[in-house]
């Protein structure tokens, strides 16, 4: 029987050295640690596949100008519209600066059946309120289309997104389209004008725009446990890494200190559940 649910996990390396060393990709360790812990994750919970996301296909190749946390939406549809996959109910689409824990997370998509009338579920991001509220009025005026009240209180992390394939495939598509649509204002706020991320702004707009429903309470902060130098988490190391589920590297001063910080998580990980991680690796 083939597996219904889809694990895609985005770990491409840039080819600009510059955009490399800005986003931590001169050791990429950390990308095969992800995918370390996401195989795992889905060895220990019945009926889903890992697809490592690692190739961006035309016409998104040229990733200086078409950034990765755009194509993924894009090749997502691609993948997903092919005969052999049409089989998958379910994706969820998570980075590779992610770390699980193994023994104490469930599995995220049987959680999704407690509220099933839902396009997708998210975890809710209010990390920088002020740097969310700058990119929410830096997109208004070509995102606001509908003229809605955009509700800030529903405003999801792109990193971290479960949806349904049938109900959301269409809502991908709006957004491929409205990227090329409006790719040389997009680019112009994304690069300079606004600088506020790539596609979480631009997402979150379309989807209130659109009426989507989604739920931001199932696959709550234990779910995307983020910034770790900003709330001191080494000095309760073991509450905090027992109490929540997926570990997001981000946040950092430095983005070399990405792999640094995920080894050093991977290690607390296996003394804090020597056995259970030794059994699955």
């Amino acid at each position: 029987m083939q597996n219904k649910n889809l694990v895609w996990l985005n770990g491409i390396v840039p080819t600009d050295p510059m955009i490399r060393k800005k986003y931590g990709f001169d050791n990429i360790d950390w990308i095969e640690l992800s995918k370390y812990y996401w195989s795992k994750y889905c060895e220990i919970h019945d009926g889903i596949d890992l697809y490592h996301y690692e190739k961006v296909s035309p016409p998104y190749t040229n990733t200086n100008k078409h950034r990765v946390p755009w194509t993924r939406w894009f090749d997502q549809i691609k993948f997903l519209e092919r005969p052999e996959n049409s089989h998958y109910e379910k994706v969820y689409s998570v980075d590779a600066s992610t770390l699980i824990n193994l023994k104490e997370c469930p599995n995220i998509f049987t959680r999704t059946e407690r509220e099933p009338d839902n396009d997708f579920w998210g975890t809710r991001d209010f990390a920088n309120l002020g740097w969310t509220y700058d990119g929410i009025v830096g997109y208004e005026d070509i995102c606001n289309y509908n003229n809605i009240k955009y509700d800030h209180t529903r405003y999801f992390a792109a990193g971290h997104v479960l949806y349904d394939v049938k109900k959301m495939l269409p809502m991908l598509k709006k957004l491929e389209k409205f990227y090329n649509d409006n790719m040389e204002v997009i680019l112009e706020k994304q690069n300079h004008s606004v600088r506020k991320g790539t596609d979480q702004v631009v997402f979150n707009w379309l989807v209130q725009s659109e009426g989507i429903k989604y739920d931001l309470s199932l696959l709550d902060v234990r779910y995307q446990a983020t910034h770790f130098k900003r709330y001191e988490w080494d000095k309760a190391a073991d509450g905090y890494l027992r109490q929540n589920y997926i570990l997001s590297i981000s946040g950092m001063s430095k983005k070399d200190e990405r792999g640094i910080l995920m080894k050093e998580l991977h290690e607390l990980l296996l003394n804090l559940y020597p056995d259970y991680i030794g059994a699955v690796k």
